[in-house]
């Protein structure tokens, strides 16, 4: 995998990257000549020169309720980013409901009764990022951050 194959990559799984300037700081990455290797550095140092390219917790939270299909989340939305930034969100919802959510089975299902790991839980949310792993989580009749297996699920 290339390096600027890598960058988007790692940059699609980050929850608080704004979705319109993936491409700017992929750019930027590659014309300041860093590596894979030192992605992690580069992107620390971007979040401080650079926090507009980066949501807040809060602003987390209000894409996730976007993303689900709430309303009045959407409104405060547009107001907070405009008409632009809530239409690249809304084409990302739609790109990944025409792929649908990845197949998990049920033996490899971390929040199933039979499966139950919170670290695997963890680093799942980690590595696919939080919407992906709360489709799964949900498919176990769960949300993530669930203290205990759904008893009427599993």
């Amino acid at each position: 995998m290339s390096d600027v194959e890598t960058f988007r990559a790692r940059l699609n799984a980050m929850p608080d990257v704004q979705p319109t300037a993936r491409d700017e700081i992929v750019d930027e990455l590659v014309d300041e000549g860093h590596t894979a290797a030192d992605f992690d550095k580069a992107l620390a140092s971007m979040r401080i020169d650079k926090p507009h390219r980066f949501l807040d917790l809060a602003a987390q939270e209000l894409r996730t309720k976007v993303l689900a299909g709430n309303l009045t989340a959407a409104g405060q939305y547009h107001k907070l980013y405009g008409q632009a930034v809530l239409d690249a969100l809304r084409a990302e919802k739609r790109e990944a409901e025409s792929t649908g959510p990845k197949k998990v089975s049920d033996r490899s299902n971390p929040w199933l009764k039979q499966n139950w790991n919170a670290t695997a839980q963890s680093r799942l949310v980690a590595s696919i990022g939080l919407e992906r792993a709360s489709q799964i989580a949900k498919a176990a009749g769960c949300v993530v951050g669930s203290t205990k297996p759904n008893p009427a699920f599993n």
